[in-house]
């Protein structure tokens, strides 16, 4: 990791440019309510439609949590900024689990019925529509812990120039409520948006002054970054120091806080982290590759009992839905306050990158290696060789290939339990079209 920058550095790079701005920043026009839903409408589309979800869902049966349950929901939808109830939350991920879940059992017994006996359920069908069922659940259930997550994650970035753009304003004006204000400006989203509910708290009445205000807005940060706290803390009892050098010295030392506490956050997590990134490593990666060399061998040992289907909910199913656990909750451990902008986006240049236009030629290109890839299983199961007037397999003498030998070149093969195939070596060289 680099070398610091000292906060003279910092005051020295960006001081005289931020107080220029501060002369010319159209101050008082962002207090009303008005102005702070607007702006999260449009910053945040995403959460808007995740609350008309849970409205929607959650009006119709309401699932009560418990005390500590909804506790829990109410500080993480009160972080991410979403207007919903913690019962309308758990209402939605716990009806979708059950629409599925009974959508999964009468499926699977009408298959059965279908059938003429209840021997023949689909239990694997029923497994793994199960399986998705529960993460779904689980999915649903961790998204508000998930967006607030992501929105401390985003605001704690950009921690440090929100404590810069407040310790420079102040320099110049000793006024907490508009050195807020001018940040609230000039910041990004999220955290902007947190600083306009500080005055939408106010404006609505929840609060009689800013100051309350921003001190139960920095509870939110309460053993999640102790520093910010205390920075902001700093820089309000610098408005009770009347001498003005020792006004300033407290302001930079805000600043020096915040830049102390967000270094030692990132080196501690660098070293946590790399126990638990190895247990993700065996699991997603080594287990898959010694699963190869030994599922043969148990396949063997077990009698036939391992089959195909086994092996595809492994390895397609548990050990990614696993891996993809194990992740999730290393990236919740991860802190913020470096790297995270969105300045890239204001390039004029920017729409040419985030063009798909790109992606569309590609899948063209793809195309015809898929068809190449798939084509002995569009030979033997599909009409297309009729329509073609040609036959689903070809000998290699018939193709004049004789040197080859008197071998099909898909070779499907044809058993007491159906087709099994394709064993040729044309299919094996088709298939390796679509890793290409």
């Amino acid at each position: 990791m680099g070398k610091r920058p000292t906060v003279d550095e910092i005051l020295r790079k960006y001081g005289a440019k931020l107080e220029g701005q501060i002369q010319t920043t159209n101050l008082g026009s962002i207090k009303t309510s008005k102005d702070y839903l607007k702006f999260k409408e449009e910053m945040i589309p995403e959460l808007m439609g995740y609350e008309r979800l849970c409205k929607s869902v959650g009006n119709i049966i309401k699932v009560n949590p418990s005390t500590k349950d909804k506790e829990r929901l109410e500080k993480e939808l009160s972080s991410a900024h979403l207007d919903v109830t913690a019962s309308q939350a758990l209402s939605l991920s716990v009806l979708s689990f059950l629409g599925i879940f009974f959508m999964d059992l009468f499926l699977s017994v009408a298959i059965a019925l279908f059938k003429g006996s209840l021997s023949s359920f689909p239990l694997l069908l029923f497994f793994l529509i199960l399986i998705g069922d529960l993460f779904l659940f689980y999915y649903l259930n961790s998204y508000p812990k998930r967006l607030s997550n992501k929105w401390r994650l985003k605001a704690s970035s950009q921690m440090v120039p929100a404590i810069l753009y407040v310790v420079v304003y102040m320099r110049h004006t000793p006024n907490l409520e508009r050195a807020i204000e001018f940040a609230s400006e000039h910041l990004q989203f999220p955290l902007a948006l947190d600083f306009k509910k500080v005055f939408y708290n106010v404006s609505v009445g929840k609060f009689s002054t800013i100051k309350e205000s921003l001190d139960n807005y920095l509870e939110n940060w309460r053993g999640y970054s102790n520093e910010f706290i205390e920075s902001f803390h700093l820089v309000e009892s610098s408005l009770y120091e009347p001498d003005k050098a020792r006004r300033i010295s407290i302001l930079e030392k805000s600043l020096q806080v915040v830049l102390d506490g967000v270094y030692e956050k990132m080196l501690k997590f660098t070293h946590d982290v790399k126990a638990p990134l190895t247990n993700v490593y065996m699991l997603a990666v080594m287990l898959p590759i010694l699963g190869i060399a030994l599922i043969p061998l148990a396949s063997a040992m077990l009698g036939g009992l391992l089959k195909t289907s086994h092996v595809f909910v492994l390895y397609n199913l548990l050990i990614p839905f696993l891996a993809f656990f194990m992740m999730d909750k290393i990236l919740e451990l991860r802190p913020g306050g470096y790297g995270e902008t969105t300045l890239l986006e204001k390039n004029p240049l920017y729409p040419e990158y985030k063009d798909k236009g790109p992606h569309f030629v590609a899948f063209l290109i793809v195309i015809p290696f898929l068809i190449v890839g798939f084509l002995p299983l569009l030979f033997q199961f599909t009409a297309l060789p009729s329509m073609l007037g040609l036959q689903p397999d070809y000998t290699f003498r018939e193709l004049g290939l004789g040197f080859l030998g008197d071998g099909y070149i898909f070779d499907f093969k044809q058993t007491s339990t159906g087709v099994r195939g394709p064993f040729g070596p044309g299919a094996l060289f088709c298939s390796l079209f679509i890793p290409l």
